[in-house]
């Protein structure tokens, strides 16, 4: 007979069977009825530049929830102490686009999106706090190639910003990895597989993660939250933490913990193996 093991809801402070808990990356529990509680929808104004991609309602998640996430001492230093020389000197270095992977410089980067990429990645200028949704389809994610869904432009940022070259852009970036590239000494017989198989488009195995990120062209503090759900909502899971900066691979960002991690197994259940898409949304929280 299995043990049980059992924990406490970090908002009702409820005893529950762990099998019945949600858990984030911080090992905090959550009982399905706190989380599902945790949501309201409201009416929110459409962002302008929206190309189909953001919802007119906004979907809130868990208020505040920096209050159940511990902070990291390693956040990237914050925009107040930046001065415009750094972000400028920064703003030169070579950037290979994940969607095309030629080099250009933070200082292009969206001129280099509307010219090469705007058939396939939507430009959205958006507002803190405003959630911006897509649907995908995370067969068609490749692996170890990042593949972009939008780019974000972030308005009324506060003041810190308005003295800076370089206005906080956000990319929503997705990779798909195999064990072998999370643990390169996995002896796992998934892991024996013909490498061959991953230059197909659309192929996935057991030990497939799909690694969803936020990545911003400046150095900043500013948080989000990065959800995947069913059709239905289901199922929703989620990420709250800092955004990184575009230089991160695919591979670092999955050992750094700062992303949504979707296993197989999940893509098939939510996806009713693949009969359905996903819905992405993303929060850039106010600091």
């Amino acid at each position: 007979m299995e043990n049980r093991v059992f924990a406490k809801c970090k908002i009702c402070q409820e005893t529950f069977d762990t099998d019945t808990l949600l858990q984030n990356i911080k090992d905090n529990y959550f009982c399905r009825n706190c989380f599902k509680e945790s949501f309201f929808v409201r009416s929110r104004p459409a962002a302008q530049g929206d190309l189909g991609t953001q919802k007119k309602t906004e979907s809130e998640f868990i208020p505040n929830p920096d209050q159940y996430v511990t902070s990291n001492k390693h956040h990237l230093p914050s925009l107040d102490g930046f001065s415009t020389s750094s972000v400028t000197s920064m703003s030169r270095l070579p950037l290979q686009c994940p969607c095309c992977y030629n080099h250009v410089s933070m200082s292009t980067l969206e001129h280099h999106f509307k010219r090469d990429h705007s058939s396939k990645v939507p430009i959205v200028s958006i507002d803190l706090d405003m959630c911006c949704a897509s649907e995908f389809d995370p067969e068609l994610i490749q692996y170890k190639a990042p593949q972009c869904f939008f780019l974000l432009k972030l308005q009324n940022v506060g003041r810190s910003y308005d003295s800076l070259n370089e206005k906080p852009m956000v990319l929503i970036i997705a990779a798909r990895l195999s064990c072998k590239d999370i643990d390169s000494d996995s002896e796992d017989s998934e892991c024996d597989d013909d490498d061959s198989s991953l230059n197909s488009d659309k192929v996935s195995r057991q030990g497939d993660q799909i690694i969803i990120w936020a990545a911003c062209n400046i150095q900043t503090t500013l948080s989000c939250t990065v959800a995947v759900s069913m059709i239905n909502k289901e199922i929703r899971n989620k990420f709250f933490g800092k955004m990184l900066c575009l230089q991160e691979t695919p591979q670092t960002v999955c050992k750094e913990g700062y992303g949504l991690m979707l296993s197989h197994l999940q893509c098939q259940g939510m996806t009713e193996n693949g009969r359905k898409p996903l819905v992405l949304e993303v929060v850039v929280h106010s600091p």
